[in-house]
């Protein structure tokens, strides 16, 4: 769910299998310092921990699972679409292996997070007893502003998709998610949902409601990646992940 930052600051510090990590302000805030000085524009997802604790008889707020979004003044337009440079920071605590990741990339109007390159993610594992390195982040940013999104948005907005075809590309998509992942070193395997590619066909070609539904005979490879991007926004379970499978629908769209 999408919270205020002054809230989100306000998350406990939490006990997991006999580790204690520490406050959601103590993870974030470093972060946000860095970037005050570039934006004031900080979006906010969490997923609260499942379980409550309590301090004085009153219930805390913990939240595990945080991705914090900086939305960068600049930005660049594409079929009138303005699309705006961004770096984003989420951690996981109550994962398999606790994580923390910084990327880059850029999102639209609908927070739709785009990125064509696989050299712009920064991932570490989360200990109790060492603190995040925050000194990536500059260098990271500084790699992100030369990126590619704005030549490969205005690629894929052109290039088109006969939806006559469209039934065997569905089953190649589902093919790929079933069989493919991207492996993170250290921390393990992220894979899209097989229902994604069922959603984007049914959004494409039979939905009349959805916002990428058209009459045409022809869709363009920049619909398909918006209703791509649009399910891994929506998937408010997996906030630590949008960066692999971002990379992930990149290979399987053979862009």
């Amino acid at each position: 769910m999408v919270e205020d930052l002054k809230t989100v600051l306000e998350g406990k510090a939490t006990l997991i299998k006999n580790r204690q990590y520490l406050s959601a302000k103590d993870y974030i805030s470093p972060f946000v310092e860095r970037l005050s000085s570039m934006t004031n524009r900080f979006i906010c997802q969490v997923k609260p921990a499942d379980q409550v604790s309590t301090t004085g008889g009153n219930s805390d707020t913990v939240y595990n699972k945080v991705l914090i979004t900086a939305i960068l003044p600049d930005s660049f337009t594409v079929d009138n679409v303005v699309y705006h440079r961004t770096v984003c920071f989420a951690y996981a605590l109550d994962t398999k292996v606790p994580v923390a990741k910084f990327y880059t990339g850029v999102v639209d109007p609908a927070m739709r997070f785009h990125q064509f390159g696989r050299g712009y993610c920064e991932v570490q594992k989360i200990d109790v007893s060492t603190p995040l390195d925050y000194t990536k982040l500059m260098p990271l940013i500084a790699k992100g502003n030369d990126d590619n999104c704005e030549a490969m948005l205005k690629g894929i907005c052109r290039a088109s998709l006969d939806k006559a075809v469209m039934t065997k590309y569905l089953g190649d998509w589902v093919d790929f998610s079933l069989t493919k992942d991207f492996y993170v070193e250290d921390i393990g395997k992220v894979k899209l949902a097989n229902s994604m590619p069922i959603k984007t066909y049914s959004d494409v070609i039979l939905d009349k409601e959805s916002e990428f539904y058209s009459d045409e005979d022809k869709v363009t490879y920049g619909t398909l990646y918006k209703s791509f991007a649009e399910q891994i926004y929506d998937d408010e379970k997996d906030l630590v992940n949008r960066y692999e499978k971002t990379m992930l629908v990149n290979e399987m769209l053979r862009l």
